[in-house]
């Protein structure tokens, strides 16, 4: 192949590349907060973070950034089940991602306080929470009511509940558009059994 030929095609995929990354979309805070999920999960099997933040997982938080130094477009905080002793913080691990979903850097809060443990039986708490998540994506479509918690996510957090001896859990979100609350109720396997929306 001739050196112009080879030039060309460099500069042809180069200009590709640019159009793609131009055009790629930003991901929704929700997104993002399946993705910190994911990497909670990742960060554990890779033994870089203790399994405390998947066994006691309890609330999500994801926040905008704009204008970030390092490209960052959502900081993503998880935080444990809250300690015992009142007043202290629960430990925590804040991951940032790009506006296209790529988690850029984490880092564990030093100053956390271990927190009570709930014992969850069959699924852990950060894959029924992921099973919620997946649940919205799923039928933000057809049920609109999802929408806001898609595309104004804020805030979520996972709860253990026993009614007439029947333990499931309670997954709730909130949103900044509106202020509503989506309460997700799933058994311990993950499957939803109800879904309600308060004003």
């Amino acid at each position: 192949m001739s050196k112009v030929l080879s030039a060309a095609l460099i500069g042809l995929l180069s200009i590709t590349t640019l159009s793609f990354n131009a055009g790629a979309e930003t991901i929704t805070a929700l997104k993002a907060a399946e993705l910190a999920c994911h990497r909670l999960d990742r960060l554990v099997l890779q033994k870089k973070i203790d399994k405390t933040y998947v066994s006691k997982f309890q609330k999500l938080t994801v926040l905008p950034l704009k204008d970030d130094p390092s490209g960052a477009a959502f900081s993503a905080i998880a935080y444990q089940n809250a300690p015992i002793v009142a007043g202290s913080l629960p430990f925590s691990v804040t991951i940032q991602l790009d506006a296209s979903g790529m988690v850029l850097k984490y880092a564990i809060n030093p100053e956390g306080v271990e927190g009570v443990d709930i014992n969850w039986t069959g699924k852990d708490p950060v894959s029924l929470t992921e099973a919620g998540l997946h649940y919205i994506f799923d039928n933000q479509n057809t049920a609109i009511e999802l929408k806001p918690f898609v595309t104004h996510f804020q805030s979520l957090i996972l709860e253990q509940k026993t009614v007439n001896g029947n333990t499931t859990a309670e997954l709730k979100l909130s949103n900044d558009l509106d202020n509503s609350k989506l309460i997700l109720t799933l058994d311990l396997n993950g499957k939803i059994l109800n879904k309600e929306v308060v004003p």
